[in-house]
């Protein structure tokens, strides 16, 4: 895919005399990094907007009474869902590929799949271990599937048509988010006998992983602690909570699943989401002066001492969406319930985050700024060759010692990546004691805002109206609804709102599938036909 509009004006840019780029300059517009940056739009397809394309098309087929043109149009260009699903496990990231007896077989099957861009490792590597000492506690062979960004292998690049961005893979967490969200919404609305093929074992395997990685992401708080590795292309920590709810509202408000995997998949996002998840969300929320309103906020607009908060509406309405999704059930299309036993702090910081929102739209000019999407690199301290790597070489072959190199050796023809998988203690080994190209590598996130530091993002007002509509819509029909009747004696749901503050003795995962089911059924059986 590629943005011709920004190429023309790259065009403009390149006969546009030196002087005028250096006024241009002088007031923080850096024309001359547009060159660079379009450079790395040639990108291949990638798993993020395939996802958004699969959640539209079942949402087409769930409404295909109100939209028939438009599914039958969607259908003609989509058909080929086995052929999807297959491009998906074949370029998943396995960081084990060569770890068991048949990594001769894998490496035929998934040539690069334990290739990954070494500041996804750097931040995944406590999740990858864990992975790890679970499998060799059964005495079995770790094994661990998650949604890379890119729908390519580095051998199978173009060169000047399109190619990965420093030409290596990557996890980004909330593209994992995006990916289960489609699934889950392409198998509740398309028949069984249609998806049957594609929920195979290497399948559930990925599926089940995507949702340990999002359940340990939100417990770690990886997004507070690296957003900037983590949240590789959207820079918004709100982002990523609002795709995690979105996928708990869905399951929850659907009668039955067609697969145990999906349910199990639920309860273990809904019950982190309802207490480290919303404990996270609300922690960030902060009171206006007279206390009758609460506001989230992000990055943009805030440097040092000042405090513009640009972006404020747009995290407002992502924080809001969040919780109501993490805490309603739908009962039709256009109806919401609370969860019963929905903490009244949630409730009201509900309230005052939609004070804020409907305040601030009604002013003159708000601001509707928003970074939803951005490039990897943030600020110097997240360039990829600061954080340990073991393939280093130049395009013609030569190796390349990251511990023994500099800055000066990196170029355009040096490809720089991580492969396969090493102990706890020797990748902390590499963090402590190790340099890469003459740098000790960055424990720890600064800011986004730092000095003489720059990044490229994408801003849209729309989706900044789109999404306090939505929230506003939701509140509208959740406070005329009520609230959902009591959780079944000894079920889920009731366990997860014993104490809000604190984890539940007895998580979900501990249930069996069937007595999951059972109350999953019962739950909305409930809801549904409550007044």
């Amino acid at each position: 895919s590629t943005p011709s509009n920004v190429y023309h004006f790259v065009g403009a840019i390149e006969s546009t005399p030196e002087w005028m780029l250096d006024i241009a300059e002088s007031f923080g517009i850096l024309l001359r990094e547009l060159g660079s940056i379009s450079g790395s739009m040639r990108i291949p397809a990638d798993t993020d907007g395939s996802s958004v394309n699969i959640a539209l098309g079942s949402f087409l087929e769930s409404h295909r009474d109100q939209y028939p043109e438009m599914r039958e149009k969607w259908e003609t260009v989509n058909s080929d869902y086995e052929g999807y699903f297959k491009a998906l496990k074949r370029y998943a990231y396995r960081p084990f590929i060569n770890y068991n007896s048949n990594s001769e077989v894998n490496q035929v099957l998934y040539p690069e799949a334990d290739v990954i861009d070494p500041r996804t490792y750097m931040y995944l590597h406590e999740f990858i271990e864990l992975e790890e000492s679970k499998a060799t506690e059964k005495g079995e062979d770790p094994e661990l599937i998650l949604l890379s960004t890119w729908m390519i292998n580095r051998s199978e690049q173009i060169p000047n048509l399109y190619r990965m961005p420093f030409e290596t893979n990557n996890v980004d967490i909330s593209v994992n988010a995006n990916g289960l969200f489609s699934f889950n919404s392409f198998f509740l609305s398309y028949p069984k006998n249609r998806t049957e093929p594609i929920f195979d074992r290497e399948f559930r395997k990925m599926y089940k992983d995507i949702t340990g990685l999002l359940e340990w992401g939100i417990k770690e708080d990886i997004v507070s602690k690296r957003p900037d590795l983590s949240l590789t292309y959207y820079p918004s920590m709100f982002n990523f909570y609002w795709f995690v709810a979105r996928n708990v509202q869905l399951i929850q408000s659907v009668e039955s699943v067609p697969y145990p995997e999906m349910l199990e998949s639920h309860n273990r996002l809904a019950l982190v989401m309802r207490n480290e998840g919303t404990q996270q969300i609300l922690g960030k929320g902060q009171l206006t002066n007279k206390g009758s309103q609460m506001y989230w906020k992000e990055f943009l607009g805030d440097y040092a001492e000042r405090e513009w908060g640009e972006d404020t509406i747009f995290a407002t309405a992502l924080a809001v969406n969040s919780l109501l999704d993490i805490w309603t059930v739908r009962i039709k299309k256009s109806e919401l319930r609370w969860v019963k036993k929905t903490p009244l702090e949630v409730k009201d910081a509900i309230t005052k985050g939609m004070a804020y929102l409907n305040a601030k739209l009604e002013e003159w000019m708000p601001s509707l700024s928003n970074a939803f999407f951005s490039g990897s690199v943030k600020t110097f301290e997240t360039l990829p060759w600061f954080y340990p790597g073991t393939i280093s070489e130049m395009k013609n072959g030569r190796k390349v010692d990251p511990k023994e190199a500099t800055l000066r050796d990196v170029s355009r023809d040096l490809y720089y990546s991580w492969k396969g998988y090493v102990s706890s203690a020797e990748y902390r080994d590499m963090l402590d004691n190790q340099t890469w190209f003459g740098f000790k590598t960055p424990h720890s996130f600064s800011s986004f805002n730092q000095f003489k530091a720059s990044f490229p993002y994408w801003s849209s007002e729309s989706m900044t109206l789109a999404l306090s509509m939505l929230s506003i819509a939701k509140f509208d029909s959740i406070s005329q609804a009520g609230s959902a009747p009591p959780f079944p004696e000894g079920s889920f749901e009731q366990a997860a709102f014993q104490n809000f503050s604190v984890l539940p003795k007895s998580p979900c995962v501990h249930e069996s599938l069937d007595t999951q089911a059972q109350h999953h059924q019962q739950i909305h059986s409930m809801c549904a036909t409550s007044g």
